[in-house]
């Protein structure tokens, strides 16, 4: 925005419409496609069990929860169907007013209230590094004695043996980090590289739908 000076929007509902059991969200995707990080644990998943398959949304119809059967990705929209469609709205004596049944998404991190709907931006930042870590095989953990003072949990970690949707899942200190999947490599010296996750991850939003 100030270098091109290119107006830039998150990853937002730009539009809502319903046609039955089945919601569609448009949205605002920066980079687009938009994916889902399997990584952040899916919410709802002992709690307020009507949104399990959710990926973080949430639906309701006033106070009550309504259950969501699938959600899935087109392009730059979200297509959420509901186990059963919504009973007819009530209506009130007011010229505007509003439906009550509502959509929400929320992220956040591993705890509380999170979402997993993020865009496909693969921007690495100057924050690139390879660090020399001792790894063992089969074990998550990874170590370097003070080298991991720059690293964060969900930083994602390239090089060797590992997949490539490797992450921090825990830093566990400066000297040690634990990955999200095991080093299948050799146990020994071994060469990571690791920089900070730069997707735009979907806003925290609450929206009417008609």
């Amino acid at each position: 925005m100030v270098n091109q000076k290119v107006a830039w929007k998150p990853v937002g509902p730009s539009n809502v419409a319903r046609s039955g059991a089945i919601i569609t969200i448009d949205f605002d995707v920066p980079n687009p496609p938009l994916a889902w990080d399997e990584h952040l644990g899916p919410p709802h998943q002992s709690a307020h069990t009507a949104w399990a398959m959710g990926h973080g949304f949430e639906v309701s119809d006033g106070s009550t929860e309504l259950a969501i059967a699938s959600v899935t990705l087109q392009a730059t929209s979200v297509v959420l169907t509901l186990a059963n469609p919504p009973l007819p709205m009530l209506r009130s004596p007011s010229p505007t007013p509003k439906p009550k049944t509502a959509v929400d998404s929320r992220a956040d991190w591993f705890q509380g209230y999170r979402g997993q709907l993020r865009d496909s931006d693969e921007l690495v930042g100057d924050d690139l590094e390879t660090i020399e870590v001792d790894a063992t095989n089969g074990s998550p953990v990874v170590m370097a004695s003070q080298g991991f003072v720059r690293r964060a949990g969900h930083d994602i970690v390239t090089g060797g043996a590992l997949p490539n949707d490797t992450i921090i899942a825990k830093h566990d200190s400066d000297d040690q980090l634990t990955l999200s999947t095991p080093w299948t490599g050799a146990t020994g010296k071994a060469m990571l590289t690791f920089h900070h996750d730069q997707h735009n991850y979907c806003v925290h939003f609450s929206m009417p739908v008609p």
